[in-house]
């Protein structure tokens, strides 16, 4: 009987501690995000085909995701959820993109509307808000738009900020995407890396 329980008691505590997962470890990232009072302070300097802006120090460089073009460039955190991408075109290159159409005629509207589009076929379901002028306090011209989906790839409803604008002849896409939770935080995050655009 004592072997019984001595068994019993052995087994039970070795299914207690094997059974009870190890404590999560804390999201550091988050922590100090949370510091900042959700507000990206701390900022780092990037150069990209012709352009500067600033971008949040939580960034790294990630995976390309859903871009077009192989040289664009993609900053990421891992552990808030949050990516943005920028990609450059000149008119030639979306005249490629726009079937039977004259890239002479290629502006920032129809740049902005074909990327949006391409943007919007790529999602489950979506919804979007009107077209905007970017912020001010941007040096360059350019349009806004935020598109609210879901793809394949993730099982939450995701938020895309969507902004073009064009310097000199080119046009630069910013793309911020991340969890619908987040983007409350992030919409004058994403304004302040358009407006440090130089």
């Amino acid at each position: 009987m004592k072997i019984t329980y001595y068994i019993f008691l052995f087994l039970s505590i070795w299914f207690l501690l094997c059974a009870c997962p190890a404590p999560v470890s804390e999201n550091k990232t988050l922590k100090e995000f949370e510091k900042q009072q959700f507000d990206f302070q701390k900022k780092k300097k990037i150069y990209f085909h012709g352009i500067s802006f600033l971008y949040p120090n939580f960034f790294q460089k990630g995976i390309k995701y859903h871009m077009f073009k192989e040289d664009g460039i993609s900053l990421v955190s891992y552990d808030l959820g949050i990516y943005l991408s920028v990609e450059k075109f000149d008119k030639k290159e979306i005249s490629n993109f726009v079937n039977d159409y004259d890239y002479k005629k290629i502006d920032l509207i129809t740049t902005h509307n074909f990327y949006l589009e391409n943007r919007r076929n790529s999602l489950l379901f979506y919804e979007n808000s009107v077209n905007s002028t970017l912020p001010k306090g941007c040096r360059f011209d350019g349009m806004m738009e935020v598109l609210y989906g879901r793809n394949e790839d993730f099982d939450d409803d995701l938020k895309y900020f969507i902004a073009t604008m064009e310097k000199e002849g080119a046009f630069y896409v910013f793309q911020l995407i991340c969890t619908h939770e987040m983007s409350g935080y992030l919409w004058d995050d994403f304004e302040d890396i358009l407006k440090s655009v130089r």
